[in-house]
């Protein structure tokens, strides 16, 4: 049970970073899709810093983004949570 524990501290500690899909753009062009889950701790802050790291030096432009916000009852514990989403294109 403690290993398990364990385990599972590691995960959410060292595995919970956005997520980056690349996506087609409206024109045609490539671009990513960086997603945020408050759930899992993280910020939108986090999802520009991961944008930085996968543009570098380049740089982005900044597509759009958005929030989707979800309200859930479970085992008697009220949450609320938010995906966020950036879109950007490389340079």
């Amino acid at each position: 049970m403690k290993r398990a524990l364990l385990i599972f501290i590691g995960v959410c500690l060292f595995g919970c970073s956005p997520t980056v899909k690349q996506i087609t753009a409206p024109d045609g062009r490539p671009a990513h899709r960086i997603t945020c889950n408050e759930r899992d701790g993280l910020t939108l802050a986090d999802c520009w810093e991961a944008a930085g790291k996968l543009c570098g030096g380049r740089g982005y432009d900044v597509l759009g983004q958005n929030e989707n916000k979800s309200e859930r009852f479970m085992f008697g514990v009220y949450r609320a949570d938010a995906e966020r989403d950036v879109f950007v294109r490389c340079r």
